[in-house]
C-alpha cells in the first residue's frame, strides 16, 4: 500500500471527508481552520492552508476513523 500524498490540497481532503458523510460546520468567527461534523463523531478540524502535510492528512485520517485503503479507494475517486 502506497504512502500518504505529500502535497494534499485542503479543497480534496475537504471534498474527502464531505464523501464519507462530514459537514462543514458554518464559521462563527474568523480563523484558519474549518471543523467537520458527523453525526456521533468527533469534530474534525481541517487547515484551510493550501497544501495539508502529510503528518496532519495523518491525523485528520485517524480522527475520522479511515484506513489507507479506503483513504486510496475514495481518493482516486475525486
Amino acid at each position: 500500500m502506497s504512502k500518504l500524498p505529500t502535497d494534499a490540497s485542503y479543497r480534496k481532503v475537504m471534498k474527502l471527508l464531505i464523501e464519507i458523510g462530514y459537514t462543514p460546520k458554518p464559521k462563527e468567527s474568523r480563523g484558519s481552520h474549518v471543523l467537520f461534523e458527523k453525526d456521533g463523531c468527533r469534530s474534525i478540524p481541517v487547515s484551510t492552508s493550501k497544501i495539508i502535510p502529510q503528518g496532519t492528512l495523518r491525523g485528520i485520517l485517524k480522527q475520522a476513523d479511515i484506513n489507507r485503503k479506503q483513504f486510496w479507494d475514495i481518493w482516486n475517486k475525486l
